[in-house]
C-alpha cells in the first residue's frame, strides 16, 4: 500500500511521538475491541491502525529528511509485440 502523505508537514517531534506510540500499541498487542450481548453493543477501534501510522510517519520523515521516495513504474499498456 502506498503512503498518502497525510502526515507530511507535521513537525518532526510530532511525527516521532506518533511513531513511538504506534510501536507501543503494537508491542502491547492492542487490538480492536467489540462487545455485544444481543441488546447492548459497544466497540472501540483505532482511528488509524498502528501499522498504517508507522507507514505514513516513515513517509513523512523521509520527505522531511529530503530523501527521494521511490515510486512504482509499470509498463502497462505498452505494446511489447514486434
Amino acid at each position: 500500500m502506498a503512503a498518502e502523505g497525510i502526515f507530511v508537514g507535521l513537525p518532526r517531534e510530532t511525527l516521532e511521538k506518533m511513531r513511538d506510540r504506534a510501536v507501543e500499541l503494537i508491542l502491547q498487542g492492542k487490538t480492536i475491541m467489540s462487545y455485544g450481548d444481543g441488546v447492548n453493543n459497544a466497540s472501540k477501534q483505532f482511528a488509524m491502525p498502528p501499522k498504517e501510522i508507522l507507514h505514513e510517519v516513515q513517509y513523512a520523515l523521509d520527505k522531511l529528511d529530503g530523501r527521494n521516495i521511490r515510486g512504482l513504474w509499470t509498463n502497462y499498456g505498452r505494446n511489447t509485440y514486434r
